[in-house]
């Protein structure tokens, strides 16, 4: 209750997911009171390991079998209807719940657990390969054979890890301060011959095939000899909207300019103040202009870097 109705199954994965490795020795534990044949552990333990080579049988609860019935037969291996383990089965006695509840130490109940097997008829001649403290014999045992199966393959796989990252390390670039230095000279001028490429046209970097568009340094020209150059003629600077460049208007000004003395020649400074005011009529298609140039340079400038390997 108050469990995730997948828990039983993500711990059968998980148990799964360790026992399968070839490696692990495999503890199934069942209750000596219940049958084998539905056993959940030896089920598991014989999902990955069929043959029983590497599965220790531990049987529990020995002493709360029914009056008459023993696991004796199952322990020595002459119970045919058992599954056949080659590490065979161990019998232990853990602690009763009145045990846990007076706290019955370890030690106490290693010696209950032993006094249990010496007294009982039916374990007392294969007392020496009972209860807990064979059982953690057993396993360490097992774990040593097991090393030293396996330590071989570990050896050889750690080798060949070993060899792998030397062969990686060696095609590392070298780190010396004037090797950094070259390289890093080289990749500049990897760099801005592909930022030239791009911008002259002269070299067939990425995009530089695709006909369906202009790219580079000549969709830059056509920002300035299209769109730029229709802006600016768009505007039709001598039709100035507050009539300041209409034709009576600069006879005046030419006259105020010479003034009562006449001349051949007309002061430059109100001339320039004319002019000014219209050239103020270029900021915005200049500033739009120059935006637009800005995002396709920005645009070369990424298509130049994926060109250079070391900045890709």
């Amino acid at each position: 209750e108050g469990q995730d109705a997948d828990t039983p199954q993500k711990i059968h994965q998980m148990i799964l997911r360790y026992i399968a490795q070839p490696n692990c020795i495999v503890l199934a534990v069942s209750a000596a009171n219940n049958d084998l044949a539905v056993s959940d552990a030896i089920a598991l333990s014989q999902q990955v390991d069929p043959k029983g080579e590497r599965t220790i049988g531990v049987l529990t609860k020995l002493d709360l079998m029914d009056e008459g019935t023993n696991a004796r037969r199952i322990i020595t291996g002459e119970d045919d209807t058992a599954p056949k383990l080659k590490l065979g089965y161990i019998g232990v006695v853990n602690r009763s719940q009145k045990d846990i509840i007076d706290h019955r130490s370890i030690t106490d109940a290693r010696e209950k657990e032993a006094q249990y097997f010496a007294s009982e008829p039916a374990y007392r001649s294969l007392f020496a390969r009972m209860g807990t403290q064979h059982l953690v014999t057993r396993c360490s045992e097992q774990l040593v054979q097991a090393i030293q199966r396996e330590l071989p393959t570990i050896s050889k796989k750690l080798n060949q890890l070993i060899y792998q990252k030397n062969q990686e390390l060696k095609a590392l670039p070298d780190t010396q301060p004037a090797t950094l230095r070259s390289m890093m000279t080289e990749v500049i001028h990897a760099f801005i011959d592909a930022f030239n490429g791009l911008i002259d046209g002269l070299k067939k970097a990425s995009g530089l095939e695709d006909t369906s568009e202009l790219v580079g340094g000549a969709r830059i020209e056509a920002l300035f000899s299209s769109v730029f150059r229709t802006e600016i003629f768009d505007l039709q600077v001598f039709e100035a909207t507050d009539g300041s460049l209409a034709e009576d208007n600069i006879r005046i000004l030419m006259k105020n300019t010479k003034g009562l003395g006449g001349g051949l020649f007309m002061d430059n400074a109100a001339l320039d103040k004319m002019i000014a005011k219209q050239i103020e009529r270029f900021r915005d298609p200049s500033i739009k202009c120059a935006r637009m140039v800005y995002d396709e340079m920005s645009k070369l400038q990424n298509s130049a870097v994926d060109e250079v390997a070391v900045l890709g």
